[in-house]
């Protein structure tokens, strides 16, 4: 028996029938993994420098790690031992920009995962806070972070030591 459109769900109708469809695209585990890879391999001074270009300080912070090849990535500086608290703090600018902008290239889930990696990092590497989010918003997006399947390596291992510092 052919489907018939009045056994159909009204939100699914509906949605079709919308003129400015949701921006909010569903991503496979598999492309959030491969977008999260190539953003870890991309270079910092791309897509920081108009964040930078605001402070001295901070484009020669930006500047300083761009020009030393384990630092020159998003991934080089999320795995760093060191890494520079004021590009940490960029990361998190572009990532909260990305993260509240309904059509941006890099998924929300990404976005999430460079702000809250970005926080982690400098909590863990620094001893220094650089959200103004609560505790709660904060490790529940940690523990949001450590618990995505799609993670490589380098950041589950970041989110399991930022989890097990959170307190209790």
């Amino acid at each position: 028996m052919a489907a018939d459109i009045f056994d159909s769900d009204p939100r699914l109708l509906a949605s079709m029938l919308e003129l400015e469809p949701s921006s909010a695209r569903v991503w496979r585990a598999e492309e959030l993994s491969a977008i999260l890879s190539h953003q870890m391999q991309a270079e910092i001074s791309t897509d920081l420098s108009a964040l930078a270009s605001r402070s001295a300080s901070r484009r020669a912070e930006l500047e300083r790690a761009a020009a030393d090849a384990s630092l020159a990535t998003f991934g080089g500086v999320l795995r760093s031992a060191q890494p520079s608290l004021g590009v940490l703090e960029l990361i998190k600018d572009f990532a909260k920009t990305h993260r509240n902008q309904p059509n941006s290239v890099l998924p929300a889930e990404i976005a999430n995962i460079l702000y809250f990696g970005a926080i982690a990092a400098a909590q863990l590497r620094h001893g220094k806070r650089i959200t103004r989010i609560d505790n709660d918003a904060m490790e529940k997006g940690i523990r949001w972070c450590a618990a995505q399947p799609w993670l490589d390596e380098s950041m589950r291992a970041l989110f399991a030591e930022a989890e097990a510092a959170l307190p209790g």
